[in-house]
C-alpha cells in the first residue's frame, strides 16, 4: 500500500482508551484485537453519536468501518473510523433452548482451548447438545456436534467457563 492508496475495511476491537480532542473536533481511540492495538481517529460527526451511545467506554467491543491509508510523514498505516456500533454477543437460542454453540478460530485457538472446553462440558452434564464451529481466516466453517457424553446442563457457571467461545 502506498501513501496515495486508500482502503476501506470493517474492523472489530475492544475499546482501551478514548482521548477527546475537542480543539481538533475528533477523538483518538486505542482499539485492540487479537493482532495488537491501533490508534483510530474519529471525526466529530462519528465520535459524538458514539460517545452519547456509550460506545467509547473502555472494555466495549465495537465494530466500525475504517479508511486505511499510509501516513506520508511516518509511513505507518493510519485508520480513520466511521459507522461505530457495539458488537453484542449473538444469542445461541431464545430462552436458552436449542444447542450450546461454541466457535473456535483456527488462527487463534489451539489444543489447550479444546481441553478447557472439554473440562467445562464434563463438569456440567445434561441433555443439551453442543455444537463446535471451527472457522479459518478465509471464512470456511465446519460444524461438529459433540457426542452424547458431552451434552450439558446450561447454567451461569457453564456460560462463564465458556464465555470466550460463545457468540464469536
Amino acid at each position: 500500500m502506498t501513501a496515495a492508496e486508500r482502503t476501506e475495511m470493517i474492523l472489530l476491537g475492544i475499546m482501551l482508551e478514548s482521548v477527546d480532542c475537542q480543539a481538533e473536533a475528533l477523538d483518538r481511540l486505542t482499539v485492540e484485537d487479537f493482532t495488537g492495538s491501533a490508534e483510530v481517529l474519529l471525526w466529530s460527526e462519528t465520535c459524538l453519536p458514539a460517545r452519547e451511545a456509550g460506545l467509547l467506554e473502555p472494555g466495549k467491543v465495537i465494530r466500525f468501518k475504517a479508511a486505511v491509508q499510509v501516513d506520508d510523514r511516518t509511513e505507518q498505516r493510519k485508520l480513520t473510523g466511521y459507522e461505530v456500533t457495539e458488537l453484542k454477543p449473538r444469542k445461541n437460542a431464545a430462552n436458552g433452548k436449542g444447542p450450546l454453540e461454541l466457535t473456535l478460530w483456527t488462527a487463534r485457538h489451539c489444543e489447550r482451548d479444546l481441553e478447557e472446553i472439554r473440562e467445562a462440558l464434563l463438569r456440567h452434564p445434561g441433555d443439551t447438545p453442543v455444537l463446535l464451529h471451527f472457522q479459518n481466516s478465509a471464512g470456511r466453517r465446519v460444524t461438529v456436534e459433540t457426542g452424547p457424553g458431552f451434552r450439558v446442563k446450561r447454567s451461569p457457571d457453564l456460560e462463564r467457563s465458556l464465555d470466550r467461545w460463545l457468540g464469536e
